[in-house]
């Protein structure tokens, strides 16, 4: 029975150390994001299309078929 308290103790103390490795993690995450200018974090939009024109891509192609 020795040899059971020992995996258990031992598991415990695997598992206690992953958590702890995975809060610091989190932690540093959430603090450089904290140092982060606010126009950093916004979420970025597609630049619009290069051309002018106000027609989809399927207008565009159904054009190319007359």
């Amino acid at each position: 029975m020795p040899w059971l308290v020992q995996e258990v103790s031992h598991e415990i103390e695997s598992i206690i150390t992953s958590r702890e490795v995975i809060t610091e993690i989190v932690r540093d995450v959430v603090e450089a994001r904290a140092q982060r200018p606010p126009e950093e974090l916004a979420p970025r939009l597609p630049s619009p299309p290069s051309s002018p024109s106000s027609q989809s891509s399927y207008e565009q192609l159904e054009g190319l078929e007359e």
